[in-house]
């Protein structure tokens, strides 16, 4: 049977990767106008069903192991096709997306091991706050009426600063996580 938290799951689940980057390609235009706020706004909507439906899990005591399998990929969803589709818009640099996506790739990576080992590394309030920066940076960039060519200096200086505290959060939540999966790959023992 499905609950709240798994239908706001499945809607980021559907509209994140398939529809969001639809609209947002071709829609999107230089400019402060009403269809960049409306695209702004529905990304904003997606990014709220993220925090609802773990707020609805645990406040209607429906958590379930598909809605915690299901909720990181969801978030994954949400941020990789809207960075490659600001990419595709020139909003964007590559290298900030190949970061971003590349430690995504690590931590799954890493999340393997942890489920070949049945050992579970819970994310950490670090990472959900990374989350929650990713998810304020893009909604700053999708709503800037500016593209790499012709944004102003403070412009540059402004999306600079959130891409970097972004990446940076990005990194130390990664490497908590290998620290944590290593203290329980290799536990020291009781001898020592």
């Amino acid at each position: 049977m499905l609950h709240i938290p798994l239908i706001l799951t499945f809607i980021r689940l559907f509209f994140a990767p398939l529809i969001f980057p639809i609209l947002l390609f071709y829609f999107w235009s230089e400019g402060i106008n009403i269809i960049n706020l409306f695209l702004c706004l529905f990304f904003v909507f997606l990014c709220i069903t993220d925090f609802l439906d773990g707020y609805f899990a645990r406040r209607l005591n429906q958590e379930t192991q598909l809605g915690r399998a299901l909720d990181p990929i969801a978030d994954k969803f949400l941020i990789y096709p809207t960075l490659v589709t600001l990419l595709a818009l020139n909003k964007i640099y590559f290298y900030w997306v190949i970061l971003l996506i590349g430690r995504e790739f690590f931590v799954m990576a890493l999340r393997i091991i942890a489920l070949e080992k049945n050992i579970v590394v819970h994310a950490s309030g670090i990472a959900k706050f990374k989350t929650a920066v990713q998810m304020v940076v893009l909604i700053f960039i999708i709503l800037s009426p500016y593209t790499l060519a012709n944004q102003p200096r403070w412009y540059c200086f402004l999306s600079m600063a959130l891409i970097v505290s972004a990446i940076f959060f990005a990194f130390i939540s990664a490497f908590l996580y290998t620290i944590n999966l290593m203290k329980k790959l290799y536990p020291k023992s009781k001898d020592s």
